[in-house]
């Protein structure tokens, strides 16, 4: 049974008519949301890319300030080491000196007690070279006064100095770096 015929024709054109245009309105429109879903996942893919390229260079670069930093940090502890041993070293010098201003100073008092006539003073013997009379003991004690004083004054401009040339290391480097 064949029922083109009952439609009229019309009917037929008007149908055809309107598939056409359903599948010409949903056709391109279904290709460009195609293409535009492919080009969004393209740019997603770059998008992502970049970002991991990014964080891997801000990684990099993290591990590389880390690496200059723990550096930089061994420097600090080795110069602290070293400082500690000159302090340590300085301390030492400056016992000796005490040492020897005391032991000097011992001996004066020997020639001083021997120059007065003390018998138990010249017993306990006032050190090669002193004479044991009183104008050697005045000069000994005048000399070594001196000595004393001049050296008191030098260890005091040497620690001045010192201090200050630790101030100034510590400013220019603090400045190059």
């Amino acid at each position: 049974m064949n029922l083109m015929p009952l439609i009229p024709p019309w009917a037929r054109y008007g149908a055809v008519a309107a598939i056409a245009a359903v599948a010409t309105w949903y056709g391109p429109a279904q290709v460009q949301k195609t293409r535009l879903e492919a080009r969004i996942a393209t740019i997603q893919g770059d998008r992502q890319a970049e970002l991991q390229a990014a964080s891997d260079a801000a990684y990099r670069a993290s591990e590389a300030y880390r690496q200059l930093e723990l550096a930089k940090q061994g420097e600090v502890e080795n110069e602290r080491k070293e400082s500690r041993a000159r302090e340590a070293r300085y301390a030492d010098a400056a016992a000796g000196a005490r040492a020897e201003r005391d032991r000097l100073r011992q001996q004066l008092a020997a020639a001083d007690a021997v120059a007065r006539g003390g018998a138990a003073a010249a017993a306990a013997g006032a050190g090669p070279g002193l004479d044991g009379s009183a104008v050697g003991a005045a000069v000994l004690r005048f000399v070594v006064g001196e000595c004393v004083d001049r050296y008191i004054d030098v260890a005091s401009e040497a620690d001045r100095l010192a201090a200050r040339l630790m101030g100034l290391q510590g400013y220019v480097q603090a400045i190059t770096n």
